[in-house]
């Protein structure tokens, strides 16, 4: 397949599903990571079969064809729409809508990053995903409007086809994520076992549903969104009944909560590895988060469907469009509360593949050594743990000893240039101040965590001393190398030594005059310049034939120190 981007102008905002196009250009191989440790897109979109890509300025293409391809997803993203206008037509704000499109229709396009963030703090960003609970509402609440039709065998099987037809129409209307395609699978089987007369059991449908599911698409086996769903029900499965065995509450209310606690403590056991493995953090108050807004998205769920079913009707549509309102509007404080308590998130914190592994070995050994009560089994666990402790202490040991070194990050706006001794990390930019600015988190962030590294900020312009590192004015010397950094105009530069390499943050140096007064190994062209700029120093450097590195063109930059200063 191949990926392609249009300029945005008024043609391609008329573009919808279905429409079919011609143009003309040359596809290009999507472009390994620019940065270490950085996130592999061209991977990413392998796995969901893209290889290829292509920009479309305006004037390379045209419309052909409309209402190509399946025609039951051209109509479920124009019932989707249809929906999604009903809630903007309500009283919602900006973000009370975009919470709302999410949980009912699966929709989040609209929504703000920030928001995103409050909610995966409090360890409830499941709950703007549509999953089994919404698909197990939707079958609750048309189940029971086809109770009369339990009577007799015709009924039954009316009943059955049409909760089919219903379930697969809502999964299609909120975009067949994996997690809907997991439980919609999982309800139909629940379906068939009941027209059969045949009792299901969870793990067959979970299993079979995984092999149907896999067997339509196996690149579904690469999705988070996959992986974390089927983790989060087999981790309920196995784990809710042994916990929720611990302590038995005596009134309704306390069995409730109970119910719920255990339900959100069993399902991290399984997620919290994998999502510690892709998002390097944990959220501490993950239960309270569950136990204070569950409900709630219930109610905004239920209140929400009565929104869009009932709209039609004027007044009874204000009604529950205020109540919906204020439901979203208490969520969003409650998580607000929740992510700004101390501690709320674990930050930076690193598994690699194999300690990953070895963390769901350790936490199914420990399982079964408490179920089975066999002390071989614990044995094995104890030896795993000793294992998994080595080989991060290990991890730990190597990379506080080893070398230096120096990294130029390829960043669009910033300069981003990284002394590193160990797990001491100085990072010089003219930007870049603090471990929660984009560009850091973007391009940095990974390979600051893999390293364990304690991290400095400086700018280029300020004087900094540090072990094996000094800079004073433009001059940096760090682990036995020497750099100039330009950033205003050259400075008088009256020593013999040869520098190792120039860095170019400011263009606007007369070329020439650089060229001819500094001897130096490479010339380091930062990202943060434009093409133009850049071209014209690359071109003064192969006419004379002098080494120039290009960061835009060839990825990040990085050098090994001496070993001694």
């Amino acid at each position: 397949m191949v990926l392609l981007y249009v300029a945005k102008d008024s043609n391609a905002l008329q573009l919808q599903y279905g429409d079919q196009i011609q143009f003309t250009g040359q596809l290009q191989q999507i472009s390994p990571p620019q940065n270490p440790m950085g996130f592999d897109y061209r991977k990413y979109m392998k796995q969901r079969g893209v290889e290829l890509t292509l920009y479309l300025p305006t004037g390379k293409w045209e419309k052909i064809r409309t209402n190509q391809g399946s025609w039951i997803k051209r109509e479920s993203i124009k019932t989707q729409q249809k929906l999604t206008q009903i809630l903007q037509n309500s009283s919602l704000s900006k973000d009370q809508f975009s919470i709302a499109a999410a949980i009912l229709l699966g929709f989040d396009d609209t929504m703000e990053p920030e928001l995103k963030t409050k909610y995966s703090n409090a360890g409830v960003s499941h709950i703007l995903c549509v999953s089994g609970l919404h698909v197990g509402i939707i079958f609750a609440i048309v189940n029971y409007l086809l109770f009369p039709l339990q009577h007799s065998k015709r009924g039954k099987l009316i009943r059955t086809i049409i909760l089919f037809i219903v379930i697969w129409v809502y999964a299609s209307i909120t975009g067949l994520s994996p997690s809907v395609m997991r439980s919609a699978t999982m309800f139909s089987f629940v379906l068939l076992g009941k027209v059969t007369v045949r009792k299901t059991n969870v793990f067959q449908s979970l299993y079979t549903s995984l092999f149907f599911l896999l067997i339509s698409n196996p690149l579904l086996i690469f999705d988070l969104g996959f992986q974390l769903s089927y983790l989060a029900v087999f981790s309920i499965v196995i784990f809710q009944k042994p916990i929720h065995s611990i302590w038995s509450p005596k009134t309704y209310l306390g069995n409730y909560f109970w119910d719920l606690a255990t339900v959100s403590v069993a399902a991290q056991i399984l997620t919290s590895p994998i999502s510690i493995f892709y998002f390097h953090q944990f959220p501490n108050y993950f239960l309270l988060g569950n136990l204070s807004v569950i409900f709630l998205s219930f109610c905004v769920m239920v209140n929400g469907i009565i929104v869009l079913a009932f709209s039609f009707f004027p007044w009874l549509f204000r009604i529950t469009s205020f109540c919906l309102e204020w439901l979203i509007k208490a969520m969003n404080w409650i998580i607000s509360q929740i992510q700004s308590l101390p501690g709320a998130v674990s930050h930076n914190l690193h598994l690699s593949l194999t300690e990953t592994i070895l963390l769901y070995i350790l936490i199914f050994l420990l399982y079964f050594a408490i179920l089975k009560r066999k002390k071989t089994l614990l044995f094995a666990f104890l030896t795993c743990s000793l294992v998994t402790i080595f080989l991060f202490n290990f991890d730990l040991y190597e990379i506080k000893n080893k070398g230096g070194q120096i990294i130029l990050f390829s960043t669009s706006k910033s300069s981003a240039l990284l002394f590193q001794n160990g797990r001491h990390g100085i990072l010089l930019s003219d930007s870049i101040t603090n471990e929660q600015c984009a560009e850091y988190q973007y391009s940095i962030k990974n390979y600051a965590i893999a390293n364990h590294l304690r991290m400095e900020f400086i700018t280029t312009k300020q004087n900094h001393t540090a072990p094996r590192f000094f800079k004073e004015g433009p001059f940096i010397y760090g682990g036995g190398k020497t750099m100039l950094v330009l950033t205003d105009w050259l400075p008088p530069i009256n020593y013999k030594s040869k520098i190792n390499y120039i860095l170019i943050l400011n263009p606007e140096h007369p070329i020439e005059k650089v060229l001819d007064q500094v001897d130096f190994d490479c010339l380091l062209l930062d990202q943060s310049i434009s093409k133009k700029d850049e071209k014209r120093w690359m071109r003064a450097c192969k006419k004379r034939n002098l080494p120039v590195y290009s960061v835009r063109e060839e990825g990040y930059f990085c050098s090994s120190l001496a070993e001694n200063n």
